[in-house]
């Protein structure tokens, strides 16, 4: 019996080392295995950096109207739901009719112009002893008609003054609380007048795109009632409060519209926002560029046999320290992720920054993008060489020094799906590795690369 197990110890023991010798033939031969790659060739074009954001149309003035005086309406020149003019007199008052004040206070004024002329007289002809108590009446009576006449002229300004109340902008009147024969008040709202003509797209935009919008870039708005038309205008306000929803701060834009022909208030849409533009640049497809150690790398085609690391390249990759998208994880360095369509990047690069800040986590995790690197140059037999990044966005990246037009590059091919997971675990691990240090966190690209340029728009 104990011979027996003895012998299948031995036959267990056997299968165990057969098995974990064939695992880690296979396991080495799928590290083994080439990455598919492609080659495309740097070229000159234009390139744009947008933020995106959904929104809804409103109007761009509404205007309450106010009554500057205390009165009675005596007319109404308006029903809710008319436009109205520029200028146009929308409520009349009714005027004061001071006639009969004005009547009795001209009596008054000619009994003392007639007491005037007594009393000069009696001042003339009165002995010198005389004159002093008539000269007090006299500047007496004087103070007395300057009052009436003061009063006169009141009387007949307020008569003549117009309170009636005229529309400041043209527009639509759309809420009226007034009636003719009713009383109001300094400060009274008469009519609600909105400006359907001048309208404006008010979008939200996320936090972390907000410091790329300035008041006066051009915008372009796609609304979903008409789909097929591109709708133009320009920022006219940023709002200086965000609101936050789940942590997240989103700021309110406001987009005056040109051409708004047909346009209807509350209609909803898209908007995207110019935030950057050069033309004439070169440019390359924004995942052939890989950020290391505040550096960026395209990987070129080489006829040697080297490490495909470029000289120096090793040793800044070996130093990242979980640093492998400091170059880019404000998309400022390298031109940055801008729309809130590049939002999803831009967080994961932040989420690399985080990452980094924790020394063992950071480091792990440029070590494991150091070695997707380092086995992608091995298996396409590029080198990579260190080049100067601008402006860049989900498709292309500009390149300002280290590459010229027609120079090749270098990039992983799109793998075919293998079952739901989609490529070998060790592809999926390299592309989430290269996906740290690519800028913009693009993801691979089936389609080659335009000759002539002109790309760059998402």
């Amino acid at each position: 019996m104990k011979k027996w197990m003895y012998i299948l110890g031995i036959v267990i023991a056997a299968g165990v080392a057969a098995g974990f010798y064939f695992t880690r033939q296979q396991t080495e031969q799928s590290s083994a295995d080439p990455v598919p790659t492609r080659t495309v060739q740097a070229t000159r074009g234009s390139i744009e950096t947008k933020v995106s954001g959904s929104g809804m149309v409103g109007v761009a003035q509404e205007s309450n109207v106010k009554a500057a005086y205390k009165g009675t309406v005596s007319k109404i020149n308006f029903k809710v739901g008319d436009k109205v003019k520029k200028g146009q007199t929308i409520v009349e008052f009714k005027k004061t009719d001071n006639s009969e004040k004005i009547k009795q206070t001209e009596l008054s004024l000619k009994k003392q112009q007639l007491q005037m002329e007594q009393l000069q007289k009696q001042y003339k002809e009165a002995a010198e002893e005389s004159r002093d108590s008539i000269r007090i009446n006299i500047e007496s009576l004087t103070l007395e008609i300057e009052q009436n006449e003061s009063t006169i002229s009141s009387l007949r300004k307020e008569e003549a003054e117009n309170h009636d109340v005229a529309a400041p902008v043209a527009g639509t009147v759309t809420a009226s609380e007034i009636d003719v024969g009713g009383d109001v008040n300094e400060n009274t709202v008469v009519a609600v007048i909105v400006d359907y003509t001048n309208l404006e797209f008010t979008m939200s935009a996320d936090e972390l795109d907000v410091p790329k919008v300035k008041a006066g870039q051009t915008a372009e708005v796609t609304l979903n009632a008409f789909p097929d038309n591109v709708f133009t205008g320009k920022i006219n306000t940023i709002a200086n409060e965000g609101k936050s929803s789940n942590g997240v701060a989103t700021y309110e834009v406001k987009i005056g519209l040109s051409n708004a022909a047909g346009v209807l208030s509350g209609m909803s849409g898209q908007a995207e926002i110019v935030t950057n533009a050069k033309q004439d640049v070169v440019l390359v497809p924004v995942e052939a560029v890989v950020a290391m150690g505040g550096k960026h790398f395209v990987r070129v085609p080489d006829s040697g046999a080297g490490s495909g690391l470029a000289d120096g390249a090793g040793s800044d990759a070996g130093s990242m320290d979980g640093r492998a998208t400091a170059g880019t994880g404000d998309g400022d360095a390298a031109g940055g992720n801008t729309g809130s369509s590049n939002r999803s990047s831009t967080r994961g690069n932040s989420g690399n920054r985080a990452a980094g800040s924790s020394t063992g986590k950071g480091a792990a995790a440029g070590q494991e993008n150091d070695g997707a690197i380092r086995r992608m140059g091995q298996a396409s037999g590029g080198t990579l060489r260190e080049v100067t990044v601008g402006i860049s966005n989900d498709s292309y990246a500009e390149i300002m020094s280290g590459l010229s037009e027609g120079d090749s590059v270098i990039l992983a091919a799109p793998q075919a799906p293998q079952g739901k997971a989609g490529g070998s675990t060790e592809q999926r691990q390299q592309i989430r590795g290269m996906g740290g240090g690519v800028i913009g966190g693009g993801s691979f690209s089936g389609g080659g690369f335009p000759n002539g340029g002109g790309g760059g728009r998402r």
